[in-house]
């Protein structure tokens, strides 16, 4: 595996952030679907991976946005 030394283009790291918000969304209707068959601390631990993965990707949206923001005035 080669290590690319260059900066990534705003363009590049708006694509990567989309890429991992969907990722996220995929895990949380995931682990969601499967918690929802679950009874007691099982369903509880479960959901609190949905609430975990929500503020995840609460995060890289947020980040997200600044990024749009950027490529928007450039």
């Amino acid at each position: 595996m080669t290590i690319d030394k260059t900066a990534p283009t705003l363009a590049e790291i708006e694509k990567e952030l989309l890429e991992i918000s969907d990722l996220m969304r995929y895990a949380s209707a995931t682990v969601y679907e499967s918690g929802d068959s679950l009874n007691g601390p099982h369903r509880d631990l479960a959901f609190s991976g949905v609430h975990l993965i929500g503020e995840a990707r609460g995060k890289v949206d947020r980040l997200l946005s600044r990024v749009e923001g950027v490529t928007r005035s450039i």
